[in-house]
């Protein structure tokens, strides 16, 4: 759900999400489209992300932010643990921001699931632009 308040300054709002069942592996992706003149700070979007994932159930939340760079994109990473329904997941948040784009893609997996381990590192190796 978008909030009220954000309907005036988001243009385009999409969002995707995954869970492999036998895995345990989630995935969410997002791609939001503000008005021209609005540039979001990263700052803001990661505590965004954090309050996200926090509406969908996730508590213990514990992470550290870098700052990465996809395609020419400027983006942060979050990468850390947290906790859905009991179950101690580890997490990654990758937003990356073009002008008024942004995209987010959250990927959470079952700490010490080296299968999810190596999903993960699939799904974040893939990430990229085509066309600029």
């Amino acid at each position: 759900m978008v909030q009220p308040t954000m309907l005036e300054i988001i243009e385009s709002f999409y969002g995707y999400g995954f869970k492999d069942q036998p895995t345990g592996v989630g995935v969410m992706l997002f791609h939001i489209g503000y008005a021209a003149e609005i540039h979001p700070d990263f700052s803001i979007l990661g505590d965004q992300t954090i309050r996200e994932l926090e509406i969908r159930g996730a508590a213990y939340i514990k992470y550290t932010t870098t700052s990465i760079r996809i395609d020419g994109r400027k983006g942060i990473r979050q990468s850390g643990t947290l906790e859905f329904q009991g179950i101690q997941n580890e997490f990654s948040a990758t937003i990356l921001s073009e002008g008024s784009k942004v995209w987010k893609i959250i990927i959470y997996i079952e700490t010490g699931d080296q299968k999810g381990q190596q999903m993960e590192k699939a799904i974040l190796d893939s990430i990229a632009f085509k066309g600029k």
